[in-house]
């Protein structure tokens, strides 16, 4: 979850990859209520904003449209209601993701646009920023996480892109300095066959950490393995534990 706090509005960014965006309104009003509930006076407006990054469908902005359209007209007054700002990046052209300054931010949307279908033109604009960005953007642990998202949103294996790696990137040194890093980080997220107890903690802190950074329920339980009631109880828990500290 992600929150900026003025004195008239709060803001929310939630990331979602399916066309039904059911799970990702629901994930909003949850955060809707847990500020609600720390507010001492009047409730603070809170404008929630949706990043689409999935296939081409229709995308339900509106909370009411989640409910059955033959609601009787005399129980719509009892519906939830909000409106989601919708920011498609499925429609985006490349060169409005570019123009973002922080490179860690614009490596991260260019992965959610293009991390499925277009692995060539991906690799080459990381090889763009990792040129830029130097050893700070690529040792970043922002960085680590769209690596990590990379590896999973992908339909090919990690043969298959290391390949298209050692094809596309021409300088050794970015090359090597991507591919050890990627390799061992799917050791250490416990991907392995015959993963091992104690790597569990390790997995934990992923969802902790991929949480922390808005990115989709879905995309966190295709990377780490768990699922989505799994990864549901460690929001929670993780929620309460800053609720207690604050």
């Amino acid at each position: 979850m992600s929150m900026e706090h003025h004195p008239h509005d709060v803001f929310f960014r939630s990331f979602f990859s399916h066309p039904d965006t059911m799970q990702a309104l629901l994930q909003l009003l949850r955060y809707k209520q847990m500020v609600w509930q720390k507010d001492d006076g009047p409730l603070t407006p809170i404008l929630p904003i949706l990043f689409y990054h999935g296939p081409d469908g229709r995308i339900s902005e509106r909370f009411s449209q989640l409910f059955h359209p033959e609601t009787p007209e005399h129980l719509r007054p009892q519906q939830v209601e909000f409106q989601a700002i919708l920011y498609n990046l499925s429609s985006v052209h490349k060169d409005r993701l570019t123009a973002e300054k922080n490179l860690e931010f614009q490596a991260a949307l260019l992965s959610l646009k293009y991390a499925r279908d277009n692995m060539d033109l991906m690799i080459d604009e990381l090889y763009r920023l990792a040129r830029t960005g130097g050893t700070v953007f690529l040792s970043s642990k922002r960085f680590a996480l769209v690596k990590l998202y990379l590896l999973h949103a992908s339909s090919l294996t990690y043969d298959e892109i290391e390949q298209k790696i050692h094809t596309r990137i021409t300088d050794p040194v970015i090359r090597e300095d991507i591919m050890p890093s990627t390799a061992q980080m799917l050791k250490q997220e416990g991907r392995q066959e015959g993963r091992q107890e104690g790597r569990l903690e390790t997995v934990h802190e992923t969802v902790v950490r991929m949480l922390a950074e808005d990115i989709a329920l879905d995309v966190i339980a295709r990377v780490t393995g768990m699922t989505i009631e799994q990864i549901e109880a460690i929001r929670q828990q993780n929620d309460q534990t800053d609720q207690n500290q604050s």
